[in-house]
């Protein structure tokens, strides 16, 4: 124990105001002496009865001995599971509240200049893709998420958030895999033909043939591997219901789509929205397209569109989907890590960019250097975006429209949408 955390709980428990969100969801508040206090569970304008129970690198953890004053933001979590299951941690904030946050994260970093946008999502039955864990219990095969910080699984009856389409592979899968399976994961997405699977296992015997064990499952396609047999059959992949003809996004079970269908079909509009405010640009590029979720707007747009993503399928995809719309000349797909493919811009040219949530410190990098009319910066991640919204600001770049589309509802987690110009 350190000095100062002897001293701060020796203290005892202490009445805390919570005046902040953290970035995992945690209520933020300080004690008398100026100390930060993360407290799971708290939110802005709680007031607490809290233990300090840890401090590490200058970082106070605090316990809820009781909830003194709660904050009006505050909603009854619907989820049996809430508080146990390592997902939907902002349940018992409402969803005002939660959209007023990321909105206001966002707002802090474009700065009062320009005006968010917000857009809400149903949170009930909108995930389309999951990955769930099975685990065999005293009383049958357990199938969900795990507990949070644990490698156990949550129990709860229905989960919410899911599509009722996998909500029911899910109670399937119990039934079906029970009798056999040890323990293993399951991957699946629901498309316009139904849902695709991935199934990893431990069993103690032979498993029955793919094409028999989607039937029993209910998929239109299913690929696994349990132990040492690999066996798939029907769809290994399916198309995207919101995107409408004659583009097609088509993705695997282990592959990556937005979410939510509702939340991409406003991510999408959004885009274009954002596109339309930048004006006519000659060409574009754009940085980890995927199969092609947003690429069909730059292709109606601008002349030439050139595509880098890593993934050899969904580049396959992509070129697929590119030569069936009729736009395979006006399309390059290059396959290959960002940083190995980044070239200047040729006349005048727009960037859109989707990373995964480490950011693109090597593109905003790249269009200091090169200069690109215009930047696109679609984002899951605030803390990066922040990081390579500022590498731009500090190049000339200003923003000129943000939005967020709350794409995970219950978590803390979202979609932003943010058009840089020179």
């Amino acid at each position: 124990m350190t000095p100062l955390f002897q001293q701060i709980n020796e203290q005892g428990p202490v009445s805390l105001a919570i005046t902040a969100l953290g970035g995992l969801g945690d209520g933020v508040g300080r004690l008398a002496s100026g100390q930060v206090v993360f407290v799971a569970g708290l939110l802005p304008g709680d007031e607490a009865l809290v233990t300090v129970v840890g401090l590490r690198k200058g970082v106070a953890r605090g316990h809820v001995q009781r909830l003194l004053t709660p904050s009006p933001q505050r909603s009854q979590p619907e989820c049996a599971a809430f508080g146990v299951c390592g997902g939907c941690n902002l349940q018992h904030l409402s969803l005002a509240g939660q959209l007023e946050h990321k909105r206001a994260q966002l707002q802090r970093i474009v700065g009062t200049a320009v005006q968010v946008q917000a857009t809400a999502i149903d949170p009930h039955g909108h995930r389309r893709r999951t990955r769930m864990h099975l685990r065999r219990a005293v009383d049958g095969l357990q199938v969900g998420f795990l507990a949070s910080k644990s490698d156990s699984i949550a129990a709860t009856p229905h989960c919410l958030a899911l599509e009722p389409e996998l909500e029911a592979l899910r109670r399937r899968c119990a039934q079906v895999l029970g009798p056999w399976l040890q323990v293993g994961e399951i991957a699946a997405v629901v498309g316009k033909e139904g849902i695709t699977a991935l199934l990893s296992a431990k069993t103690n015997a032979p498993p029955p043939a793919a094409a028999e064990l989607a039937q029993q499952l209910g998929v239109v396609g299913l690929r696994y591997s349990i132990g040492h047999h690999r066996d798939h059959w029907g769809l290994m992949d399916v198309a995207l219901p919101e995107i409408e003809a004659p583009w097609t996004v088509r993705t695997a079970a282990d592959g990556f789509c937005q979410a939510s269908a509702t939340a991409n079909r406003a991510l999408r509009a959004t885009i274009a929205q954002v596109l339309d405010m930048a004006g006519p640009h000659e060409s574009a590029q754009e940085f980890f397209a995927g199969a092609g979720n947003f690429t069909d707007l730059l292709l109606h747009r601008y002349g030439h569109v050139r595509a880098l993503e890593r993934d050899a399928h969904a580049c396959t995809r992509l070129a697929q989907s590119a030569a069936a719309a009729g736009w395979g000349q006006r399309l390059h797909v290059v396959q290959s890590q960002v940083a190995a493919a980044l070239t200047p811009p040729h006349g005048r040219q727009l960037w859109l960019l989707d990373p995964g949530r480490l950011g693109a410190p090597e593109v905003t990098a790249a269009a200091t250097k090169w200069r690109p009319q215009s930047v696109v910066y679609v984002s899951c991640a605030l803390d990066t975006l922040g990081r390579d919204c500022a590498t731009l600001v500090n190049a000339g770049y200003r923003p000129v429209a943000a939005a967020v589309v709350d794409a995970f509802p219950w978590t803390v987690h979202t979609e932003t949408v943010t058009l840089f110009c020179q």
